[in-house]
């Protein structure tokens, strides 16, 4: 499964991640992130085994500073990683976004990351 990985790489920026949704009694910068799809590579004799798995990463932050440190840090670290099964990870895009309205106060940035993974 790739989310483990993805969570100890992001992990070695900052320590608060949680998949698709903060609890509600977070404060301070963290990252979510959640799959936004996942293509697989079939031949005729069947599934491959390698998928191309699509993720959103949204950092956010009560400072704009922090918030584009970090994202510009998991930007650095993701882009062209290798490892294990994780045959390549490409930064899509990466850009500062409106915060989600029950995160009045925060700022955002998020980063779409589509991996080539040997499931």
């Amino acid at each position: 499964m790739i989310e483990p990985l993805l969570v100890t790489k992001i992990k070695t920026v900052t320590p608060k991640v949680y998949p698709g949704k903060a609890p509600e009694s977070e404060d301070g910068t963290f990252v979510v992130y959640r799959r936004s799809q996942t293509d697989r590579e079939t031949h005729l004799s069947g599934p491959s085994g390698i998928t191309y798995p699509e993720f959103q990463v949204d950092v956010y932050s009560p400072s704009y500073t922090t918030m584009a440190t970090i994202s510009d840090e998991l930007v650095q670290l993701l882009d062209g990683w290798i490892e294990g099964p994780i045959m390549y990870c490409m930064v899509e895009n990466d850009f500062d976004m409106e915060a989600d309205p029950e995160e009045d106060g925060y700022f955002r940035h998020l980063i779409q990351l589509r991996f080539t993974y040997r499931s």
